[in-house]
């Protein structure tokens, strides 16, 4: 069995390179944690020498680290943000407004979840959506006209440049062994040169979203507890691939 690397010596491309070749080489590297689809690349990390952390700033220096698995089509997230709610409005309210209950087999409680993805459009929607300027101004989270939070351009743009200015995206495949779950590295490529103005374009495409991921559980009780996995952005492999003008195969 491969043991995880050590965390590394420097956050240089060549690092990173000689790592995920010799992870390459391997016929089976087992997933730690649940099947999920997330296990793979969370176990990846763990491998490469990092821990599972949500960072502002890009997992490997200045490389954003992320993985696809042949046969899965869960869009890859990208980076989450802060919204500015409006009017004493909350987190807490979107979810209790916009969220589905039900009963969580897992938790064996009552919880309300917020698991969604918004479109970008600059029409009054009768429905949640968000919208951004092209040139100039504030991203906006609303419901029709009603303005219910908003983010600064500068901000979004910030958090953009530290997470994907230079991405390596890791294909991975699925396998079990048995009854151990796994996967194999296929090959990684280095995406660079993008731009915010060019995210832009995409979320006015529709080919960068916006998703939720919040829920309460045993809402309206006194042992009510809000769990926020934050508001990101969301795209699929194809997507991101429009993001760089520069796609090289570097393992």
């Amino acid at each position: 069995m491969f043991h995880p690397f050590p965390p590394p010596s420097s956050y240089s491309l060549e690092e990173l390179q000689n790592r995920i070749r010799i992870l390459k080489s391997q016929d089976f590297l087992p997933i730690f944690g649940k099947k999920r689809n997330a296990a793979i690349g969370e176990s990846l990390e763990l491998y490469l020498g990092l821990k599972n952390d949500i960072l502002r700033r890009a997992d490997w220096g200045d490389y954003e680290l992320k993985s696809t698995t042949k046969g899965l089509t869960s869009k890859i997230s990208m980076f989450n943000i802060t919204l500015k709610y409006r009017n004493n409005y909350s987190a807490r309210d979107l979810v209790l407004e916009y969220g589905k209950p039900h009963h969580s087999k897992h938790l064996n409680k009552s919880v309300i979840r917020l698991d969604w993805e918004v479109k970008h459009s600059i029409n009054h929607l009768n429905t949640l959506h968000f919208s951004i300027p092209l040139e100039e101004g504030p991203l906006m989270l609303n419901f029709g006209e009603k303005i219910i939070a908003e983010v600064e351009r500068n901000d979004l743009e910030k958090w953009f440049n530290q997470k994907f200015r230079n991405l390596v995206l890791i294909s991975t495949k699925a396998i079990k062994i048995g009854e151990k779950h796994g996967f194999v590295i296929k090959k990684a490529n280095l995406l660079e040169s993008t731009s915010f103005s060019n995210f832009i374009r995409l979320i006015h495409s529709n080919d960068i979203k916006l998703s939720f991921k919040m829920m309460l559980i045993l809402p309206k009780t006194l042992d009510e507890k809000f769990n926020n996995r934050g508001v990101g952005f969301r795209a699929t492999y194809q997507a991101l691939t429009k993001l760089y003008t520069s796609n090289e195969v570097i393992s």
